[in-house]
Order: C-alpha cells, then sequence, then structure tokens
C-alpha cells in the first residue's frame, strides 16, 4: 500500500516538463513553457515496478481557465492496471509565475513546482524536500529529450526523481520504496 500511495504521490508530482531535442519545441514553446496547459494535450506513461509492468496511466487536460494571472486546468487521471478495471480521477493543476500547485479537484493543491526552475532550487511539499537537483538529457519511448529539470523528491527510504521537458511535461519518474524499483515512462505526448 505505501508503494502505492508513492507512486500516486510521485505520478500527482509529475505532470510537469523538459524540453524535446528538437528546434521546432524549442522554438514554438520555449524555456519557460514548463507545465503545457491547453485543452486536449494528454500524456501517457507505462508504470513498472521492480522491471514488471503494473499499469499504463493516461493524463488529459479536459478544461482550462484563467483568471488574474492564474491558470487552472482539470486533468483527467486513468489508471489502466495489467490486470484489473480502469481507474479514472480528476486533479486540479493551478500554475501562476511563481509555482504550479496540483491536488485532488475536491481536495487541497500543493506546490509540484517553483518556478522558474533553477539547478539547486528547493521547497517542501507536506514536510517531503523537493530539489531542483540539475539538467539532464532522457530517452524514453515517447523520444529523446534533452536538458530536462531532473527534480528529486524526498529522502530515504522513499527516494523518486522526476524528469520535466519544457514544453511537453513530466517524461520519466523513477524511485526506490522499501526496496522496491518504480519508474514511469512516458510513451507518447500530445500538446496542442
Amino acid at each position: 500500500m505505501k508503494l502505492h500511495a508513492a507512486l500516486l504521490l510521485s505520478a500527482s508530482l509529475s505532470l510537469v516538463g523538459c524540453e524535446q531535442v528538437s528546434s521546432l519545441m524549442a522554438t514554438v514553446r520555449g524555456e519557460g513553457d514548463i507545465y503545457p496547459l491547453a485543452k486536449g494535450n494528454q500524456w501517457k506513461y507505462d508504470v513498472f515496478v521492480d522491471s514488471e509492468k503494473t499499469f499504463t496511466e493516461v493524463d488529459e487536460v479536459l478544461d482550462v481557465s484563467k483568471t488574474d494571472g492564474v491558470t487552472t486546468a482539470t486533468i483527467k487521471v486513468t489508471r489502466t492496471p495489467v490486470s484489473g478495471q480502469e481507474i479514472s480521477v480528476n486533479q486540479v493543476t493551478r500554475k501562476s509565475s511563481d509555482e504550479i500547485l496540483q491536488g485532488p479537484e475536491d481536495g487541497p493543491s500543493y506546490p509540484i513546482l517553483k518556478l522558474p526552475l533553477t539547478v539547486g532550487k528547493t521547497w517542501t511539499v507536506t514536510s517531503v524536500p523537493m530539489t531542483v537537483m540539475g539538467r539532464e538529457d532522457v530517452t524514453v519511448t515517447a523520444g529523446k529529450y534533452g536538458a530536462c529539470y531532473k527534480v528529486g523528491i524526498g529522502a530515504s527510504p522513499a527516494t523518486f526523481s522526476n524528469w520535466y521537458a519544457p514544453g511537453v511535461g513530466l517524461v520519466k519518474s523513477e524511485g526506490t520504496l522499501n526496496g522496491k524499483n518504480a519508474r514511469q515512462d512516458l510513451i507518447s505526448v500530445t500538446i496542442k
């Protein structure tokens, strides 16, 4: 159960972005668009525990509004286990010039990223430390992404890292909890 909760936290913390190795993406979206929120944007991930695929997750932006400089999006998160029934929930993401907040549709929101992202920046989410650890190239099923922001989440025994591509969103998440290795890889993305 703790592993599932950590994966949910990691997935919830992970709808944000690193730059794909593509001059078109860099030109169109630029370095500043770390979390592209537009109706119809969709990210699809495979999730593995100890190298065994456990479920596929699809995150789709259903609705977007902007008020007083804050963009608010409703995102449908659908998880389909390898064996079992599909589960869907809606979450709300709020993006301002200095942070991105995320949480359940009917609950509190938490700062998943503090903007602008800079190497060494730290913050906490419900007493869990988060740090921008650096920038790295990442290759996943959806493609190769360059200069992704690597954000470290937590401290032992539950330590995860998320890689974000500006203009794309979360491309990879991996970590360890109670001796089990968990990984989430982007397999396809649609950015409108």
